[in-house]
């Protein structure tokens, strides 16, 4: 999955970009150590200096001790892929009735009646065939993740 350029999760480029500004106090472009444990403290997270090291590290993979903007950006951007595959999971796993991993016809059933109204039979099978990509009468996460993605 990739992020499109606008907002993903209610979050997208501006957000980035105020989110940086925020973190760089000294507005000298860059992120350092102090920008970070100024931020941090200032919301009640006290993190030592190994551990700031270790977030800048984990950030800015070029063995800079500051992170400047663009690996703060792929950094972000990467929270909030994780943040999104997190919630198709889960969203997977709700559909996913009796938890076999499957999406079948009876879980669609269950859902759909739960919330809406009872689906015909045709419905439930317009539904399967619309999102079962390898044609063996379930959805696998693999179609659910298409399916989404088509949308």
């Amino acid at each position: 999955m990739t992020i499109p350029e606008e907002k993903v999760n209610g979050c997208g480029k501006y957000e980035i970009d105020v989110i940086f500004y925020l973190f760089d106090r000294d507005r000298n472009g860059v992120i350092d150590i102090e920008d970070l444990k100024i931020t941090l403290h200032s919301t009640r997270h006290y993190a030592t200096y190994d551990e700031l090291n270790d977030i800048i590290k984990d950030i800015c993979k070029n063995g800079k001790h500051f992170i400047e903007y663009d690996d703060f950006e792929k950094f972000a951007e990467n929270q909030l892929e994780d943040c999104r595959d997190d919630l198709v999971r889960d969203a997977f796993q709700v559909f996913d009735c009796d938890q076999d991993g499957y999406i079948n016809k009876n879980d669609l059933r269950k859902l759909i009646t739960n919330f809406l109204s009872s689906p015909t039979e045709e419905e439930l099978n317009d539904l399967l065939e619309e999102a079962d990509r390898n044609r063996d009468g379930q959805i696998d996460f693999e179609d659910f993740v298409n399916a989404i993605k088509a949308q």
